[in-house]
């Protein structure tokens, strides 16, 4: 109670101005339920990137030192270990979490705008920034990297026999220029 009692001061200090506060990796998303009860009023967007361009962008480009990839199999790993919990955000944890994969956001914006609005009651008028910060027509570029590196190709393959289920469906979308 009093980590609620100092959460809830901590966002209604007058520094903000609106009904809304984002705040980026403020609850880790493998344990929600745990953390969410430290808040009065709290939602949760998952945002999770295709892994094949994890670790595509992890090998190739600017990675994160967090992500280990030794090799495809101990990314493949630690893939599965930290989102085995992932499963609870559309049960028992659907009323604080809402995940969307962040190919979603821009394959289907307008879709996925609608369920973020309808999941934090964000109203279409209180949405005064669209397209101002996250465009999804520049945000493109950032999918389907893992096509970019044909090296890659054994470990992408693995990863999509291995990780199946997380991948994103990019078949099912037009086609866009690598």
């Amino acid at each position: 109670e009093k980590t609620k009692t100092y959460t809830s001061a901590l966002f209604s200090n007058g520094f903000y101005q609106n009904n809304y506060v984002l705040v980026d990796q403020l609850l880790p998303a493998y344990d929600i339920g745990r953390y969410s009860k430290y808040f009065n009023d709290v939602k949760t967007l998952v945002i999770d990137k295709d892994p094949r361009d994890l670790y595509a962008m992890q090998i190739s480009e600017c990675g994160e030192r967090y992500i280990p990839c030794d090799s495809v199999d101990v990314f493949i790993n630690w893939y599965k270990a930290t989102r085995s919990q992932r499963y609870k955000i559309n049960t028992e944890w659907k009323d604080t979490a809402l995940f969307i994969p962040f190919e979603s956001l821009i394959y289907e914006y307008e879709n996925s705008l609608e369920k973020i609005k309808t999941f934090t009651g964000l109203k279409t008028e209180e949405h005064v920034n669209k397209k101002k910060f996250f465009i999804p027509e520049k945000s493109i570029a950032n999918t389907q990297v893992y096509k970019r590196y044909p090296q890659l190709r054994k470990d992408v393959e693995k990863i999509e026999k291995e990780l199946a289920d997380y991948c994103f469906h990019f078949e099912n979308y037009s086609s866009i220029g690598i």
